[in-house]
């Protein structure tokens, strides 16, 4: 399996209004909801585990990240503790000036980090869907999304099958 996140800042980000750097958070997978059958890769590391405790966002005095409401809803930010499984690569590739349109302070450059994963370093049979999370340090940037999982190809010729005898039944009549 591979996972890839792109993004303007690489490993963190630095802010002035606040005077912190924040890193990228773990990328947190799971089955029904990313905290179900949770796992993680390790941003930082590319260490793959199982999770089992996370921690939330920094809780920045004096702004609405303070609020444990919001910190809540943000979610996960990196795994606390849980069992490592092994590996993901890790590739990091820099893009500079890709982007045309960007913020300042940015500078147009583009960070792409890749992983791969052995899908036997966990419990997915490719089926169910499968759900990602993953958010900086400080709550900005949150992502998750949905992937839908794949029939099996035995799925698909017994569903073959039928439709092939349902259309030779209608032709007989």
């Amino acid at each position: 399996m591979y996972v890839s996140l792109a993004n303007s800042f690489g490993n963190n980000v630095t802010s002035t209004e606040w005077g912190s750097t924040f890193l990228q958070g773990d990328i947190f997978m799971g089955f029904g909801s990313y905290t179900d059958n949770a796992y993680a890769i390790n941003f930082q590391t590319g260490n793959f585990s199982r999770v089992t405790t996370t921690s939330s966002i920094q809780n920045i005095a004096g702004s609405y990240y303070s609020n444990s409401t919001i910190r809540n809803r943000v979610g996960a930010f990196q795994m606390a503790t849980g069992t490592n499984l092994g590996s993901a690569n890790k590739y990091q590739t820099l893009w500079r000036g890709l982007e045309t349109n960007y913020l300042a302070p940015g500078n147009g450059d583009t960070y792409v980090t890749e992983f791969r994963i052995s899908r036997s370093l966990f419990s997915w049979d490719g089926t169910s869907s499968l759900y990602f999370h993953t958010t900086l340090g400080c709550g900005n940037d949150l992502i998750e999304k949905k992937i839908p999982g794949v029939p099996e190809p035995a799925s698909l010729i017994l569903l073959g099958l039928g439709l092939f005898g349902a259309g030779l039944i209608r032709r007989r009549k």
